[in-house]
């Protein structure tokens, strides 16, 4: 049976700050995300769902990794597949199931908080929106498998916010 996910929350009354194993976070808000996902889908210029998804790439990679490092009883690529899940709800972005290899592979989201969020706000659309997913989907295939950063992408195929039942990703390593 692969390992918990054993969440240390702390809110801190001087700061005003909320921290998770350690590590300052702010739990997801449907409100917030679709806001700045709405932002980095306007910033053409820049490329703005790319910033956004290596952003989130590299938050999350580094969160994953560091928790891994803090607790020995994450041993098998079993165990880091559970954490990924587990901590991608814990979090609140929605629910994952990851079925890759280290070649890549599939990732199903039966429910993604930031599509919900988006439908409630804008309605649906055609183009997928959950740059903050694949970039999550990319960290947890590279912390899974004890690889580099930015050695997987993660590609929306199917969406929630274009009225699917649940967003379907393809994962290929790079």
């Amino acid at each position: 049976m692969p390992v918990q996910f054993k969440p240390n929350y702390h809110y801190d009354t001087d700061e005003k700050r909320q921290y998770l194993n350690g590590k300052s976070i702010v739990f997801h808000c449907h409100h917030y995300i679709c806001l700045f996902t709405q932002l980095a889908d306007d910033a053409k210029l820049f490329n703005g769902e790319q910033v956004l998804r290596e952003t989130a790439e590299e938050t999350f990679y580094q969160l994953l990794n560091d928790y891994a490092a803090e607790n020995s009883t994450v041993k098998t690529i079993e165990d880091r597949c559970s954490i990924a899940e587990q901590y991608f709800a814990f979090v609140g972005l929605g629910a994952l199931s990851l079925s890759v290899t280290e070649t890549g592979g599939s990732v199903a989201m039966p429910y993604s908080h930031i599509d919900e969020g988006w439908i409630k706000k804008w309605g649906t659309r055609e183009e997928a929106v959950n740059f903050v997913g694949q970039g999550y989907i990319a960290a947890a295939c590279a912390f899974i498998y004890n690889l580099p950063c930015a050695s997987f992408r993660a590609e929306e195929t199917q969406s929630i916010v274009a009225g699917a039942d649940g967003s379907t990703f393809v994962v290929e390593s790079i």
